[in-house]
């Protein structure tokens, strides 16, 4: 008897802890189906943009795949052809307050491809009238993905952001690194600057968006960075919120140290 007591106490301590299922995220519930490893996104094929101009002949229910929460889609009337287009999950449609009618003019910017055995154009941003929103980077990244892949606003490494350190200063770029802030995220930019007084690591942003603005860092271009002091895995860095170079300035966070990535309307 004093064996199976032993023995069930040591399963006890080995069962792994796994939360009960209505303890799921709220955000990873919403996401399901739409995140940025999906299938669904995965078919984003960065080579294949396309603008399109047309109007719309029906806002659509969309649920891609099994198990998906429900998506809007849009068929548009573009020349003499018809056009279906998938824009995102509804909750985040909802949350741009973004609202689309029958009959209305639209262009729409995104990737062609196929879905399902179909022709689709996967929408990056739409702008009807006035408004525009939106949806994923020209990478193909959801915005609606808080994580953007593992540099969204709610990340650990954009968490560490101290508005009370911020600092200004002149260098040239000494060398370009790689930065993957934390397991699993997807490429970014360390620039090391050579200032009058010392070396200093620049932590700038995911590749993607640098190149989403058309901004190509190089080894001996004279920048000046604004951004704040902090430590990073037992490192001295600088979090940039402002890069200024020749003939640009580059905004990559606000005040509060909201990324300028982390999309929006």
């Amino acid at each position: 008897m004093r064996f199976y007591s032993v023995l069930a106490m040591v399963s006890l301590l080995v069962l792994p802890a796994f939360p009960p299922a209505s303890q799921a995220s709220p955000v990873s519930r919403k996401q399901a189906g739409w995140g940025p490893l999906s299938p669904w996104a995965a078919a984003w094929n960065p080579k294949a943009i396309a603008r399109v101009k047309g109007k719309i002949l029906s806002v659509d229910r969309l649920i891609p795949g099994p198990k998906m929460q429900p998506g809007v889609g849009l068929t548009l009337a573009s020349g003499s052809r018809k056009l279906t287009v998938h824009l995102g999950p509804r909750w985040y449609l909802a949350e741009l307050n973004a609202d689309f009618t029958p009959g209305e003019a639209v262009v729409v910017t995104g990737s062609k491809g196929r879905w399902q055995g179909q022709p689709v154009l996967f929408a990056s941003s739409v702008r009807a009238g006035r408004q525009g929103y939106r949806l994923r980077a020209i990478s193909g990244v959801p915005f609606w993905s808080g994580g953007l892949g593992g540099w969204g606003p709610d990340s650990p490494w954009c968490r560490t952001w101290d508005a009370s350190s911020i600092a200004s200063f002149t260098g040239t770029i000494a060398r370009l690194e790689k930065l993957v802030p934390v397991a699993g995220a997807m490429e970014g930019i360390l620039i090391l600057v050579e200032t009058e007084t010392a070396p200093e690591k620049i932590h700038i942003g995911p590749r993607w968006y640098l190149s989403e603005q058309k901004i190509k860092l190089m080894a001996g271009q004279t920048v000046s960075v604004t951004g704040a002091r902090l430590e990073w895995q037992g490192q001295p860095v600088v979090m940039a919120s402002e890069l200024r170079l020749p003939g640009r300035t580059l905004k990559l966070r606000d005040q509060k140290g909201a990324p300028a990535w982390s999309g929006g309307r």
